[in-house]
Order: structure tokens, then sequence, then C-alpha cells
């Protein structure tokens, strides 16, 4: 298998830590990209996540780079396998990271990137599209921007599919459809007074930034869905028109993962920002529902954030876990680790729980009517 130097963009959009966010996103909306490499005297000092500025109602001229700048940036080198940097993706969080030749950034790989080039691997997946899809928030076609970003600041997500009144599906809006709209224009300036500042983009109908979107069956395998990531940020399942679900490229990538690396359950993103104490207070919750559901759990992610709030310090823990019976997510945030942490494995076993039940009401109904 091949090695990311043959794959990598070389030709990476960057900005500088003095660049307004007005300009960032400007860069965003133009190269469809959702982060952007910050580079201070053409050494690299973090990225820059577009999704970031738009779920805030932040002054995007006034307000530079650096303050929103993410410094703790996993690093790839250039050497390492197409199947660890698709392990490293996974782990960071991000949709991308930059890749090293030593202490020089000489390019970045993607999740659609690693799509491509894995495409074959993926296709040997005789795996259903309903086994890997996560359930979706939804909204209706006629709500206000300012719904969109607390929906997606809220549940930690970057695409929202869009339905009509009768709860059919009309399309999508990711974090990138939100740009146009905050980018300033004169169109959106305030008269006399208000000059140079924006009229509040909250109380804009989301009906003009509603793109269309690719949506398939729950029965279909994900090979059927490969192509689709070459022009769609995500696909939609669907069930008579009614979106049940949603499929990204990382969830794609956990799968493959899950199969590639077998002897491992857990994968951990940014582990390295907890304390030795915080580490080991999760694995041992990770042990407790290891030993309970090891029969049931194929491959838990378990994706940490961490970032300063009022007084202290706010946990953010979000866990996907793959089971025999489907795809289970869930959550749990606040300001101690341990609490977080048991209420996170608390959760993944409660919806396990529930996921077996209804499977063994199937499979009884199942068996009454054959018989």
């Amino acid at each position: 298998m091949k090695n990311i130097h043959e794959i990598i963009i070389k030709n990476v959009i960057t900005a500088c830590p003095e660049d307004s966010l007005s300009s960032i996103l400007g860069k965003a909306k133009k190269y469809r990209i959702h982060q952007i490499p910050i580079l201070e005297k053409n050494k690299f000092i973090g990225m820059i996540f577009i999704k970031d500025i738009v779920i805030k109602d932040i002054d995007t001229e006034k307000t530079k780079a650096r303050s929103m700048l993410v410094s703790n940036i996993p690093k790839l080198d250039i050497d390492i396998s197409i199947i660890e940097a698709t392990r490293k993706i996974i782990q960071s969080g991000f949709r991308a990271l930059p890749v090293f030749e030593k202490d020089k950034m000489v390019g970045i790989i993607s999740e659609t990137d690693l799509i491509s080039e894995l495409a074959e691997e993926i296709k040997k997946l005789e795996i259903k599209v309903k086994e890997i899809m996560s359930k979706t928030i939804c909204l209706e076609e006629d709500a206000k921007v300012g719904k969109l970003k607390h929906i997606m600041r809220e549940n930690n997500v970057s695409r929202v599919p869009i339905i009509d009144k009768k709860g059919n599906i009309v399309g999508v809006i990711d974090t990138l459809d939100l740009v146009g709209l905050i980018i300033p224009k004169e169109s959106q300036k305030k008269s006399k007074e208000g000059v140079g500042n924006n009229i509040n983009v909250r109380d804009f109908p989301i009906n003009s930034i509603i793109r269309s979107s690719f949506t398939i069956g729950q029965e279909a395998k994900i090979h059927n869905i490969l192509d689709a990531f070459k022009e769609h940020e995500e696909v939609i399942v669907v069930e008579n028109k009614k979106p049940i679900g949603i499929i990204t490229p990382k969830d794609i990538l956990e799968v493959l993962l899950k199969e590639s690396i077998k002897e491992e359950i857990i994968e951990i993103s940014n582990i390295r920002e907890l304390r030795e104490a915080e580490k080991e207070e999760l694995r041992k919750e990770i042990e407790k529902i290891e030993r309970k559901r090891k029969d049931k759990i194929e491959k838990i992610f378990i994706y940490i954030e961490s970032k300063e709030k009022g007084k202290g310090k706010m946990y953010f823990l979000r866990a996907r876990t793959l089971t025999k019976y489907g795809v289970v997510i869930a959550k749990s945030e606040g300001r101690n680790f341990g609490m977080c942490a048991r209420e996170l494995v608390k959760r993944i076993d409660k919806e396990i729980e529930r996921l077996a039940g209804k499977h063994e009401s199937k499979r009884k109904e199942k068996y009454i009517y054959e018989r």
C-alpha cells in the first residue's frame, strides 16, 4: 500500500495569523475547504477551522486569525502509510491534517483524499448503509440561520439536512454554505451610524443557502456511495423521502479502520490533552464497557475536546460505537472529566441495551412469522 507522500495535496492554501477572519472565510468559500493552515514566517503554527468561525457571532472583519488558531494539531510524517494516516485523522477528529518532512509542512491530506485512494479496499466490504449511518438532526426549510447555528453548536455537527413541512428531504446545509452569509457585503451593511458592522445574520432565512443533497436507501451497500463524496460533503439516508440517517467520509474510514486494525477495540482522539490521572479514569471506564459488552462491540471511537470556559475547563466527550446491531452515538460534557467519562460509558451501555432489545424483538417476530 502507498505512503501518503504519493497522494498529498502539495499546493496548500494558507494564511497568516494577522489575517482577518473575513479573508479566511473568503479563501474557504473560493476553494471549498474546511480548514486553513496558518504560517508565521513560513513556519506552521496551527490551523483555523471554518466551523469554529461560522457557529459563533463575531465581527469577522475586525477579528484576527490568531484569536481562533488551534495550535495543538497532530502532524503526519511524509513517510507513514495511508492506513496509519487514516488512523491519525480519525483519532484527531479533524477532516484534514498537515503533512511534514522533518520540520517543514509539505502538504495536507483530507478524509476525501483517503476515501478516493482506499476506494478499492472499501468496495470489498459487504456492509450496508444502515449499519454505519448516524441519526441526524433536521431543520425545516423556513427556519432562520440562528436556529441552524444553534443546532450545529449544541450538537457538534457540521451538516444539517433540511426538510419541508411534511418531513421530506429538500437539501442540506453545512458550515461552508454559511460562509457566503457571514462574509461582509454591501447589501448586509447597516446605514449611517452603523457603517462597517454586519446585520445580524441570525435572522436570515436558510432557504437561500440550501443545496441539493445526495440521498440513498438504507439497504444499499456502502460502495454505492463512494462517488458521491467527490461532489458532496455527506450522504443522506432516506426512507420514503424522509431523512433517517447521515453518512460522512469519516464514517466510511472508521469502518475500514475497524477491518484493518482489529487488535484494538478503542481509538481515542486528543488523549494528549488529558492529565495522567484523567487518562487513568478514562481507561477504567472503558474497561468496564469492554468487559460488559465485549461480544456486542466491534470498535469504539472516542473524541475528546476541552475548552477554557468561564472560570475553568470544560470537557466535551463524544463516542461513536460500532456494534453488531448498528452505530451507537453518545455524548457527555462537564467540568469534571471523571464524571464525563462515567456518563459517556453509561450512555453507551444504555444505547447498546436498547438496540439489543430492539434486535431481539425483531428476531422473535421473524421466528413467529416463519413458523
